[in-house]
C-alpha cells in the first residue's frame, strides 16, 4: 500500500512544480487579511519581525475595495510560528492613521527592548514618522516626526536598530523614478524612537539620482555602522553602489564611497553589519552578455575595515544564464550566518512577458568564506511572479519569509504568503512534542552526489527505520534500521548505486513518520 501512496503523494505535489522547494521550508501559506475582497501589499522596507517564541509580525497594506479603492497600512501576528494569524487579528495602524496618506510603505524592526519601530513616509504633510508598539501591551505610542524638513518629496524610507538600542532610519528625498532627482538621509534615536537628532545627507548632494537605502544593523553592537544605495553617476540609468560608514554610530558619516563603477547597471545593495562589526554586502547587476541578451547576476562581498575592501573583490553568488535580482538579505546572529536571498526567472515566459519569478536563497559563514553549497527554492508559485519577498530570523535560528503573489498579468488581487526554514542549529531538549521533533528531517547537501546526511531528532528513544523509496514507491535502499536513544541523530546516506534522480527519504517510529525529498545527481 505504502509505494502506491508514495507514488501518488509524488504525482501530485512534485510533477506539477517546475522545480519544486528546498525541503527546509515549509509549504507557502496565505496569510489572512482584514477584509476577504482585498489585495495586499508589501515593500521594499524591512516589513517582517519575530519576537520572542514561535511569535511573529507582518506590516503591510490592504487595497478594499480591489481595484480602486485606498491603499491603508496593516499588520497581523502569530503566536504559533504562522500556522494561524489572530495576534493580533489583521487591522489597521492607529498611528499611521494620524498623518494622512502614506506615501510608500511601512518599515518594521525589532528593539531589544522586546518593542517594534515602525517608520513610514506621509504624503500630506510632507515627512518622515515614526511610532513604537509595545508586544507585551499591544498599545501604540504616538506618531513623532523623524524629519525636520523635505525638499522635494517623501515615498521610501528603511528603519533598523541596533543591539544597543539605537534606531536609524535613512530615507530618500525625491521622486523615486530613475532620472529624478534625489538625495539619501539619516537621523538615529537613542532614546526608544521618542526624540531623533537633526537629519544629515549622506549621500553627494550633486543633483542625481540616489535611491532606496538601507542597511540592516540588527546584529551588531559596533559603532561602525553602514547603510548602501543606488546612485546615478554619468547618466540617468547608469547605476552604481554606494556606501556610506559612521564609525561613531551615527553621529558623524564618511563621505560616501562608490564600490562598483563598470559600465554596467548594478542596483538593490543589502549591506548588513555581523556581531564583529563587519559588512556583508549584495547587489544585483545587468547585462547583456548572456542567452537571449535579458540577464541580471547577484553579486556578493565582505569587508572586515569598515568597506575600505572587500577581499578578493566582488564574486557573483547566481546561477550563470539564469535572470537572478531584486536582492533581500536577514542575519542571523545566533549562528552568525547571513543570509542573501534574490528572485530567480529561469522559467520566464517570453511569449507572455510574465516573468514567473519565485525567490532563492544561500547562507554564508565565517565573514563569507564559507557559502552553502544549495541553493534553496522557498516559492514554486507557478505562472504567478512573486513580488515584495520579505525575510527575517529568530533568536533559534529560524528563517521566516513573506512574499506576495503579482497578478500582474490577469490584475487579481494579491495575496501575501509565509514560509519558515527550519532551524539548523539550537535545538531545545526536553521537548515532548511528539516522537520526532517538529522540525522536519533534513538532508545536507541536498541535491547531493553520491553522499549525503539525514538529519533528524528523536524526543525519546525508539526503533527507527530510515528507508529511500524511489519515485515509483518501490524501496530503494534502508539506510538505518535499528534502535536510537533520544536526541539528534545523523544518518550517513551513500546513494553511489543508485541512478540519478528524486527519492523520497522516510524516517519512521512505531508513532509516526515523517518524509523527505531527496535530490541525487550524478
Amino acid at each position: 500500500m505504502r509505494p502506491l501512496v508514495l507514488f501518488l503523494l509524488l504525482v501530485a505535489t512534485l510533477y506539477p512544480q517546475t522545480h519544486g522547494t528546498f525541503s527546509a521550508w515549509s509549504t507557502g501559506v496565505t496569510i489572512p487579511l482584514a477584509q476577504s475582497n482585498a489585495s495586499a501589499g508589501g515593500g521594499v522596507p524591512n516589513t517582517l519581525v519575530a519576537l520572542d517564541g514561535s511569535r511573529i509580525l507582518v506590516f503591510y497594506t490592504e487595497q478594499t475595495p480591489f481595484p480602486g479603492g485606498p491603499v491603508k497600512p496593516h499588520f497581523t501576528g502569530s503566536t504559533d510560528n504562522g500556522q494561524t494569524w489572530t495576534a493580533p487579528l489583521p487591522g489597521l495602524i492607529p498611528p499611521v492613521a494620524k498623518t494622512g496618506a502614506i506615501a510608500g510603505s511601512l518599515g518594521a524592526v525589532k528593539l531589544p527592548s522586546g518593542e517594534v519601530a515602525v517608520s513610514w513616509a506621509s504624503a500630506n504633510p510632507l515627512a518622515i514618522f515614526s511610532a513604537v508598539y509595545n508586544t507585551s501591551t499591544g498599545v501604540w505610542s504616538d506618531t513623532v516626526r523623524v524629519s525636520q524638513f523635505v525638499l522635494r518629496s517623501t515615498g521610501y524610507q528603511f528603519i533598523t536598530a541596533d543591539r544597543k538600542g539605537r534606531i536609524h532610519v535613512v530615507w530618500s528625498d525625491g521622486k523615486i523614478e530613475p532620472g529624478s532627482v534625489q538625495e539619501v538621509y539619516y537621523s538615529r534615536s537613542t532614546d526608544g524612537g521618542t526624540t531623533w537628532m537633526p537629519q544629515q545627507m549622506l549621500s553627494n548632494n550633486d543633483g542625481r539620482h540616489s535611491a532606496f537605502p538601507g542597511g540592516d544593523l540588527t546584529g551588531t553592537t559596533s559603532d561602525t555602522i553602514a547603510f548602501a544605495w543606488r546612485d546615478s553617476t554619468s547618466g540617468p540609468k547608469n547605476w552604481d553602489v554606494h556606501l556610506a560608514v559612521s564609525t561613531d554610530g551615527g553621529i558623524s558619516w564618511q563621505a560616501p564611497k562608490a564600490l562598483t563603477s563598470s559600465p554596467l547597471m548594478q542596483s538593490d545593495p543589502q549591506v548588513v553589519v555581523d556581531k564583529h562589526g563587519g559588512l556583508y554586502l549584495i547587489f544585483h547587476e545587468y547585462s547583456t552578455n548572456c542567452p537571449g541578451g535579458y540577464c541580471a547576476s547577484v553579486y556578493f562581498g565582505y569587508s572586515s575595515d569598515g568597506g575600505n575592501s572587500w577581499g578578493s573583490g566582488f564574486r557573483k553568488i547566481s546561477p550563470e544564464d539564469i535572470r537572478s535580482h531584486l536582492c533581500k538579505s536577514a542575519y542571523d546572529h545566533g549562528n552568525d550566518r547571513f543570509w542573501a536571498f534574490w528572485k530567480d526567472e529561469r522559467d520566464f515566459n517570453f511569449s507572455t512577458g510574465n516573468p514567473e519569478a519565485d525567490i532563492v536563497g544561500r547562507y554564508f559563514e565565517n565573514r563569507g568564506s564559507v557559502a552553502s553549497d544549495t541553493l534553496e527554492f522557498i516559492s514554486d508559485m507557478g505562472d504567478m511572479e512573486v513580488a515584495f519577498h520579505n525575510f527575517t530570523t529568530g533568536s533559534d535560528g529560524t528563517v521566516y519569509a513573506v512574499w506576495y503573489s503579482d497578478y500582474s498579468q490577469t490584475a487579481q488581487p494579491r495575496k501575501m504568503y509565509f514560509s519558515r526554514r527550519a532551524t539548523m542549529t539550537g535545538i531545545e531538549e526536553g521537548e515532548t512534542d511528539g516522537d520526532i521533533h517538529e522540525m522536519e528531517p533534513l538532508a545536507y547537501p541536498n541535491p547531493f552526489n553520491p553522499s549525503t546526511v539525514i538529519s533528524f531528532k528523536l524526543n525519546e528513544p525508539a526503533f527507527t527505520i530510515v528507508t529511500a523509496y524511489n519515485i515509483t514507491g518501490s524501496k530503494a535502499a534502508e539506510i538505518y534500521s535499528g534502535h536510537l536513544e533520544g536526541g539528534i541523530h545523523n544518518i550517513p546516506f551513500n546513494a553511489g548505486g543508485l541512478s540519478a534522480g528524486i527519492y523520497i527519504c522516510e524516517v519512521a517510529t512505531p508513532l509516526l513518520r515523517k518524509y523527505l525529498k531527496l535530490a541525487l545527481v550524478k
